[in-house]
């Protein structure tokens, strides 16, 4: 009969972790929610086709250092 008890109070007990597991996610879920309503809109891009290149106004270039390696 004890086991029966127990093994019901881990059932609850593992009832109400999880019930409050459930609750932290809920309480996220809609601070996140809030956030996304409240967030300025993305800039728009541009829709001619153009293609936007960073690389091109950088003003330092790249090196290598080392050895290349031979390939056989």
């Amino acid at each position: 009969m004890y086991a029966l008890k127990n093994l019901w109070n881990a059932f609850g007990n593992l009832a109400t972790a999880i019930n409050g597991l459930a609750n932290i996610v809920n309480d996220a879920s809609n601070r996140v929610r809030m956030q996304l309503d409240y967030a300025p809109p993305a800039p728009a891009l541009p829709h001619n086709g153009d293609v936007i290149d960073n690389a091109a106004d950088s003003s330092h270039s790249t090196k290598r250092n080392g050895r290349s390696k031979a390939t056989a």
